[in-house]
């Protein structure tokens, strides 16, 4: 079976899988955890939230990224205090790893 090949973007490889069957590639595949896959895509959001940012700061200025950056923590803050989660803590230990 055919090896995958390095890739240096993300888009060069969403264009080599949109012409390839990953059948054809089975050999040179690995068993993902279920927490590896979880942290693929939280990766994954945080580069969408990101670009859509980065899109609207572009297209509708600073104001409006801002307001929906401050939304976002606004609501992950609400988030932490229903879970009764302290934000602070948990952005310490990031920090510090």
């Amino acid at each position: 079976m055919a090896k995958i090949p390095e890739f240096k973007t993300l888009e060069e490889e969403q264009e080599f899988w949109q012409t390839h069957s990953a059948v054809d590639y089975l050999d040179d595949t690995e068993e993902v955890s279920d927490e590896e896959v979880a942290a693929i895509n939280a990766r994954e959001q945080d580069r969408q939230v990101a670009r859509l940012l980065s899109t609207i700061r572009s297209e509708l200025g600073d104001g409006a990224a801002e307001a929906i950056r401050t939304s976002i923590c606004d609501l992950i803050e609400k988030e932490c205090r229903q879970r009764g989660v302290n934000l602070s803590d948990i952005l310490a230990r990031k920090k510090a790893a």
